[in-house]
C-alpha cells in the first residue's frame, strides 16, 4: 500500500509541477497579467462542472431512467457523454472570448486562458482525483500514463482554445463548430474506456492521436491570426481603433 500511495503522489507532484510551469509560461506570454487565466479557470469551473451537471440533472429529472437507458448502449453512452462535454466547454470558451475577455486581442491571450482552463481541469480531475480516489491496483506504470492523458488534455484544452478565439477574431463561427466536433473525436476513446470496450492503453494512444489533429488545426489558427493590436481606451473598457463593424468584440452580439 505505501507502494501504491508513492506513485499516486509522485504523480500528483509532477502534475502540480506541470500546471504550475504552465501558468509561469502563460503569465510570461500575457506580461504578467494573468486576468485571462483566471478567466479560463472560473469559465471551465461554471460551464463544465456547474451547468453541464445542472443540465444532466435536470434531464434525469424529467427521464427517471435517462442512467438506465444510456448505459444500456455503448454508442448512446459515448455519444451522449462526448457531446454534453463538447457542447459546455466550447460554448464557455465563446461565451468567455466574446462577452468577457473581448478587450484581449493578442493570439497570447487564447493561449492563457487553455492554460487556465485545462489547468483548472488538470487540478480537479489529475491531481484531486488521483490523491482522494486512487484505486488499490495504481501502480508506477499507471501513474505515467496518468501524467501523460492529463498532460495531453492540457495541451488539448489550450488548442481548441486557439481555435475558438480564431473563430472570434476573424468573425468565422464555423470554427466553433470546428472546436466542439474535435473535442467530441478526442472525448471518444475515453468515453468507450469508460465504458469497458478497450484498455486503458488503446484509449490513451488514441486520445493523444486526436490531440495531435487538435493541436495541427491550432496551429495554423495561431500562424493566420492577424497580429495587429488595437490600442484600448481604459476609460471605456473599449478599443480606441478597432476593426470597422467589429460586432463580437463591440458586445453588440
Amino acid at each position: 500500500m505505501f507502494m501504491l500511495g508513492t506513485y499516486a503522489f509522485a504523480a500528483s507532484l509532477i502534475l502540480a509541477g506541470i500546471v504550475f510551469a504552465s501558468f509561469q509560461w502563460a503569465k510570461k506570454k500575457m506580461k504578467n497579467d494573468v486576468r485571462p487565466i483566471v478567466i479560463g479557470a472560473v469559465t471551465f469551473f461554471v460551464f463544465a462542472l456547474l451547468f453541464e451537471n445542472v443540465f444532466q440533472q435536470l434531464i434525469m429529472t424529467v427521464v427517471p431512467d435517462w442512467r438506465e437507458r444510456i448505459t444500456s448502449s455503448l454508442f448512446l453512452y459515448v455519444l451522449y457523454g462526448c457531446v454534453m462535454a463538447g457542447f459546455f466547454e466550447e460554448s464557455g470558451r465563446y461565451y468567455a472570448f466574446t462577452q468577457v475577455i473581448p478587450v484581449y486581442q493578442s493570439p497570447e491571450s487564447s493561449l492563457s486562458y487553455g492554460v487556465g482552463h485545462g489547468g483548472i481541469e488538470l487540478v480537479l480531475s489529475g491531481i484531486l482525483a488521483l490523491l482522494v480516489f486512487t484505486p488499490e491496483s495504481f501502480t508506477a506504470s499507471d501513474s505515467l500514463f496518468w501524467i501523460f492523458e492529463r498532460s495531453v488534455a492540457l495541451l488539448g484544452h489550450i488548442a481548441l482554445s486557439v481555435i475558438v478565439f480564431y473563430g472570434v477574431r476573424q468573425h468565422k463561427k464555423r470554427y466553433l463548430l470546428i472546436a466542439f466536433l474535435l473535442h467530441v473525436i478526442a472525448d471518444i476513446p475515453i468515453g468507450i474506456y469508460k465504458y469497458g470496450a478497450i484498455t486503458l492503453r488503446t484509449c490513451d494512444t488514441l486520445f493523444a492521436a486526436s490531440i495531435v489533429l487538435c493541436v495541427l488545426v491550432a496551429h495554423w489558427c495561431f500562424r493566420h491570426l492577424d497580429t495587429q493590436e488595437y490600442p484600448m481606451d481604459l476609460q471605456k473598457g473599449k478599443h480606441g481603433n478597432g476593426p470597422p463593424n467589429n460586432r463580437i468584440f463591440s458586445g453588440q452580439n
